[in-house]
């Protein structure tokens, strides 16, 4: 048999003296996507009840957990921070409205008196889009539109008003109604600015021929007050503060709501809420054992929160309320300085193991054996 000799442009299988071909395609032109499925877990709404919030895995925690809205904190969403952003009606706030008259030195025609005319729209537009890029220069953030108003024989006068907006910000207030008239002459004056518009209607001059400022309906940013929502927390009131309006929290403007009596947290729903502290003769600090030297007093530290209304004697039975575990806390001090492990001689009873959500009442005698338990004699 003979062997036959060709350019090989594809996979080859080789047997015998046969050579046998097969089609196929390069990888480098093929495009191939891969798609890996995701092994975190997918949270549902009713998994964290966030009130508003979104419930998403914290890979950290190990479950689902809330990422509130802004403004708002906690476990699910319900305390608000002591100042937020109120929500401000802008579309019912006056604008500063500035009148801008330009010529320019083209044929006037009866059509620009119409200005739903075909003539007069494609005129306006033109102008429109070059006027508003020179007036939005002068500023940016309040800039809000520029309206042609009518076009007039004379060459073609255009009269156009330009907009700006409040913002709630004492210092651009000040400087809409008093800096805005010179920026915006020397930015409508500049040639280089004048030759952008007469380039756009076909190398015709242009000038600007008035600009007037109506007088400012808002003087400064107090008068901004009957725009200013805070209703959406509860109790929250408008104040403001470093030159702007901020709805600030019942907590904040009642500081001593708790007559140092817990902390005050702001409810979104229900408004200021004390969490309120009680020491027994006992400290905790996040459940830690801490063991003392054999000359001084063993002691072990744990933080107790209740709700306004729970009083101590209540909080101070053998069992603690359900509602309140996990958020409790206490100061064991041990008075054996020498054997933590040995039970009061003058008691007859053994110690009992306390177990976290029990609380100990004044009487108990507390003390930490060696390998870290905690009894009590009663």
């Amino acid at each position: 048999m003979t062997q036959t000799s060709k350019a090989l442009t594809s996979a080859e299988i080789i047997s015998s003296n046969t050579v046998k071909t097969s089609t196929s395609i390069p990888l480098s032109n093929a495009t191939v996507t891969v798609t890996i499925p995701s092994t975190t877990p997918q949270c549902r709404d009713e998994d964290c009840q966030c009130n508003g919030g979104e419930c998403i895995f914290n890979t950290t925690l190990g479950r689902c957990h809330c990422h509130c809205q802004e403004s708002v904190y906690g476990d699910s969403c319900v305390f608000g921070q002591n100042n937020t952003n109120p929500n401000i009606d802008t579309g019912a706030i006056p604008i500063r409205q500035v009148n801008v008259m330009l010529k320019i030195n083209m044929t006037f025609v009866d059509a620009y008196s119409k200005l739903n005319s075909p003539e007069s729209l494609k005129f306006i537009n033109t102008l429109t889009e070059e006027l508003e890029a020179l007036c939005k220069e002068a500023d940016p953030l309040a800039f809000k539109k520029v309206q042609i108003k009518k076009l007039i024989p004379g060459s073609v006068v255009a009269e156009s008003v330009a907009e700006y907006n409040y913002l709630n910000n004492e210092t651009q207030i000040h400087y809409v109604n008093t800096e805005l008239h010179g920026v915006l002459t020397n930015i409508l004056n500049d040639t280089s600015n004048l030759n952008k518009i007469s380039r756009a209607f076909g190398n015709a001059t242009v000038q600007l021929y008035g600009l007037t400022f109506q007088s400012p309906e808002i003087k400064n940013i107090t008068d901004l007050r009957p725009f200013v929502n805070c209703s959406r927390f509860a109790n929250y009131t408008a104040e403001i503060s470093n030159g702007q309006w901020q709805c600030v929290g019942p907590c904040k403007t009642n500081p001593d709501y708790c007559h140092q009596h817990g902390e005050c947290v702001n409810d979104i729903h229900k408004g200021p809420i004390c969490l309120e502290t009680f020491t027994t003769p006992i400290s905790q600090e996040s459940s830690t054992t801490k063991m003392s030297s054999p000359t001084e007093p063993q002691s072990t530290s744990v933080t107790t929160v209740i709700p306004t209304g729970t009083s101590e004697s209540s909080a101070s039975s053998s069992e603690f309320p359900d509602k309140y575990r996990g958020i409790n806390q206490f100061t064991f001090q041990n008075p054996n300085n020498q054997h933590s492990h040995k039970h009061n001689s003058a008691s007859t009873k053994q110690p009992v193991i306390i177990y976290n959500n029990n609380v100990l009442t004044h009487r108990d005698t507390v003390y930490i054996s060696d390998n870290g338990n905690t009894h009590r004699n009663n």
